[in-house]
């Protein structure tokens, strides 16, 4: 069998694309108006009963929107969402782990006060340590804790041979 790359099995006959022209025009109009308010392929295929490629093919064809439009669409389509995000959180409150629960309260806060038209800052804290002075805090804490320091030594086997190990501050070696 000869292989065939992707571009071979992949159609480009143009006249495989849906563009909705064999639907009733209502159907058609149905579907433009509903990608026009932004609702998902999922809402339309299930309120019309077509095929996703056929809505696809029917926004390919649509006029483009205008900025100030498509903006009012996927702000109304971000509201559908955080509003069963939100519904969804309330349900499952008691299921989301304490771990979590700090963090999705701290977003939640925010986000009220953002829709609230209060006043938001973000304060951001940060603290830069070296290894070194990581070390010696440590060491000032635990001072009973000495440095680990490796030394190799050479230690006489028998006549014939010598091993060399290592020293982790032990003195096991003798």
């Amino acid at each position: 069998m000869e292989y065939k790359s992707k571009d071979e099995i992949i159609s480009n006959d143009q006249k495989q694309n849906h563009t909705g022209e064999r639907i009733p025009e209502e159907t058609r109009s149905k579907i433009q108006e509903m990608l026009k308010q932004g609702s998902t392929q999922k809402e339309i295929i299930a309120e019309t009963g077509v095929s996703q490629h056929t809505v696809v093919g029917i926004r390919k064809a649509m006029p483009a929107l205008d900025e100030k439009t498509w903006k009012k669409n996927v702000v109304d389509t971000l509201r559908h969402v955080v509003n069963r995000g939100a519904n969804r959180l309330q349900e499952e409150i008691d299921d989301i782990p304490i771990t979590s629960m700090p963090i999705s309260l701290a977003v939640l806060i925010d986000k009220i006060n953002v829709l609230s038209d209060q006043p938001t800052a973000v304060t951001e804290h940060r603290m830069r340590i070296t290894h070194e002075e990581l070390n010696n805090w440590i060491l000032d804490v635990t001072p009973e804790i000495k440095p680990l320091t490796t030394e190799v030594k050479t230690v006489k086997v028998n006549d014939h041979h010598e091993k060399q190990v290592n020293d982790n501050n032990s003195d096991n070696i003798q």
